[in-house]
Parts: C-alpha cells; structure tokens; sequence
C-alpha cells in the first residue's frame, strides 16, 4: 500500500474516533461495566432503562442448551414472584371500581377462612396477614383455580401473634387472585390477558401453562451439585400442576421489554389511578413490602427465583429509570438480587 493511503487511512481513522458520539462511547463502557459486574457467571438477559428508553442490554448464555438457541433480547423467562405486583395492581384496579376495599376482611370472600374475620386484604398485599403455608402441601396434580384456593384454605395455617409481622407466604396473593375473581366475575387468567396484555399489546409473555412443550421453550437450569462454572447439566423438571398451583403469585413467563412495559406503564399510570400507585406500593412493614413490591428511598425494587429461574427488578418511582434482569439459571440464595443491587447502584444511579 503507498505511504500516501496509509496516512490517509490513520487521519481518518483518528477522526472518527475522535467524533464517536459520547453515548455510544459511555454505552459501551456500561456494557464493560456489565460484563465486570457479572464477571460472565450469568446466563439470561439484563437490560438497563433510562428516561423509559431501553439504553443498554446484555444477553448471556442458551434459554435451551440441548437446541443450542441463545438468550436474546426477547427471551421469555419465568418471572416468578415479580408477578405479585401485577396481582396487587390488579386488586387496586377493583378497590377504584368501589368491587372492594383495602379494610375488607378475608372473611367476606372466604367464609371458611381461618382467622378470616381478622385479616383484611391490605395486610395479605403486605404479607402482614398471619397465614402461612407449607410448600409441601402444594398440590401435585392438575386441577382448576377454585380446586386450588379451597385446598389452601384447608391446608394454611393462621398465627394471631404473628399479625401485623411481616412473613413471606405466597398463599396471601393465591386468596386475593381468588378474590379478584369473585369480584370482577372473571378469571384470574382473563384479568391479567385483559387488563395486562392486551393493554400494553405484549408480544412476549405467556402463562407457563400455555406455552407447548416444544423445543425452542425456555428451559430452567441449576446449578448441579459439586458444579466449579456454569453447567446445564441440571435442567429443572416441570409439572403442569405446579404451573397451575402458583396462581397469582408465579405463572407468568415474559421478557425484560414486556415486563419493564408493564411496570412503568403502572408507575405511570396506565393501570390504576397514578396517586393510587404509592397507596398500593406503601410500606406494610420494616421489610418494606406492600401490594407485590419492596418500596425503597427512590426505588422500587422485587426479586423472584424457582423452577429453574431468577429475576429482579429496581425500578424508580416514576418509572422511567430501572435495571431488569431475567435468568434461566438459579444460583443457591437469590445472587441475581445482588447484582441487581450493584448494577443499580454502579451505573443506573
């Protein structure tokens, strides 16, 4: 090549780096950021939003491992018990129709409730309820939404003394699914397809019982015992019974997009009645949880893990800022929610 091209080919070669716009520029250090953070132990997606436009997105690992398909921006991912707030919203939805009351007590829906006349359906939003139950009396076979709220009632348990004291139990938000449908006359699923779905017009989310069982789902994977990296030697095994069973509280698969859709159109108010937003998502307790999140200084934040899958979500208060990340591999004591927490505080704020 003539020295006279090659001197040509280094000055404009030093303009164009010069003149690289600064976003792609601090795009791309966040994307090193990202990858330092996860230090390329993750395996699903992880977008970051600013002023409610998709800024940055990772996408690490197989949603199938077997087929070799990758993750990718519109996987969809089991989200677990992020799912409480869709739930929550929609139960403040039916308190603004004047179907209910934030001070109604669980009785007046379940008669045979324990501890019904109690309990009021702010304190099972807020996981202050006193219920609980154990997951070994989870159903294992195949049966409709009322099979699964009367075995509940019959299988929970109710502890006055521990009324009013935050305790995680997803049997709360399986009752206020079946009180949502007493209410509105309709199906938990029809709610969420009518009032969710199709008002955002989602592409990408699904009940995991609707999804077939064919070969590019998703599959969950964990970590298998005495595993030194990443393995998908352990992929969990589903029951179409336990997809039915987490009514109101983990059926839904979706992607980053559909899901940050979701929740800043509810932040937005889009759902509920914008001044009802902080109402439904108020403190219950210390932990700070109330109607399906945990309500932080500038936050909103909600984590989910099971079957095979880890998500977590931090989101601010208007919704236009938020860190998403959806994995289809569990890693023992929620690690996900940690590195939400540094990818929140290390470049989103």
């Amino acid at each position: 090549m003539a020295k006279h091209v090659k001197k040509y080919l280094i000055v404009l070669l030093a303009i164009l780096v010069v003149n690289v716009p600064v976003g792609l520029v601090e795009a791309a250090t966040n994307t090193q950021k990202i990858q330092r953070i996860t230090n390329q132990q993750f395996i699903g997606t992880l977008a970051i939003y600013r002023n409610g436009k998709l800024a940055e997105h990772v996408s690490e690992g197989y949603a199938n491992e077997p087929k070799r398909i990758k993750n990718q921006l519109n996987t969809m991912y089991e989200i677990d018990s992020i799912q409480k707030l869709i739930t929550g919203v929609l139960i403040m939805q039916q308190v603004e129709k004047h179907h209910l009351k934030l001070t109604d007590t669980l009785d007046r829906y379940f008669p045979s409730a324990k501890g019904g006349r109690h309990i009021t359906i702010r304190q099972m939003l807020n996981m202050t309820s006193g219920l609980s139950m154990k997951e070994s009396d989870m159903f294992n076979f195949l049966t409709d939404d009322n099979g699964i709220i009367r075995h509940d009632i019959s299988v929970m348990t109710y502890n006055q003394a521990n009324q009013g004291k935050w305790d995680y139990q997803p049997v709360n938000f399986v009752l206020l699914a079946g009180i949502l449908e007493k209410v509105s006359h309709q199906t938990y699923h029809h709610l969420v397809h009518q009032q969710i779905i199709q008002r955002f017009k989602l592409k990408h989310t699904k009940f995991a019982y609707e999804l077939p069982n064919s070969w590019n789902k998703t599959i969950g994977y964990q970590v298998p015992k005495n595993a030194t990296g990443i393995s998908y030697g352990q992929p969990y095994a589903r029951s179409k019974a336990l997809e039915r069973d987490e009514l109101g509280t983990g059926q839904l698969y979706m992607s980053v997009g559909d899901l940050y859709h979701v929740v800043h159109g509810i932040m937005r108010g889009k759902v509920i009645k914008k001044k009802n937003v902080p109402i439904l998502y108020s403190k219950g307790s210390l932990s700070g949880y109330g109607g399906g999140l945990y309500n932080r200084p500038g936050r909103y934040k909600s984590n989910g893990a099971g079957y095979g899958f880890e998500s977590t979500i931090r989101i601010s208060k208007d919704g236009q800022d938020a860190v998403i990340i959806l994995s289809n591999y569990e890693f023992p004591k929620m690690s996900i929610s940690t590195l939400g927490d540094k990818i929140d505080r290390e470049i989103l704020k």
